[in-house]
């Protein structure tokens, strides 16, 4: 379908055991896509106008979160595997970097702020913090 009178064009295209969408605005200029596998879920879209990826893919078992802003240089990162939770943030403007782990019985915090060179590792163990 394309309506030419107000710049707007949408594609979409469904092959056997994947879903594409693909919708453009030529005034805007904003670009979406989003594709859908058999076993995993992967999902796109970009916006040219601000520059902003996203990016999210389940797996079968696994759930990995992926985001990027180019525009503010921000990247979150998140996986979550089937009885581990990792999260990684980082924000590269202001050059923090974040970094947690959970474990089956164990927290694990890390946060280093480069500016200003501190560096924090907290863990909880089962009964006890140390």
């Amino acid at each position: 379908m394309c309506i030419t009178h107000d710049t707007l064009r949408y594609t979409m295209c469904i092959t056997h055991d994947t879903l594409c969408y693909t919708i453009c605005i030529t005034h805007d200029t904003l670009c979406y896509t989003i594709c859908i596998t058999h076993d995993t879920l992967c999902y796109t879209i970009c916006i040219t106008h601000d520059t902003l990826c996203y990016t999210i893919c389940i797996t079968h078992d696994t759930l990995r979160y992926t985001m990027c802003i180019t525009h503010d240089t921000l990247c979150y990162t998140i996986c979550i595997t089937h009885d581990t939770l990792r999260y990684t943030m980082c924000i590269t403007h202001d050059t923090l970097c974040y970094t947690m782990c959970i474990t089956h019985d164990t927290l694990c915090y890390t946060m280093c702020i480069t500016h200003d060179t501190l560096c924090y590792t907290i863990c909880i163990t089962h009964d006890s913090m140390g």
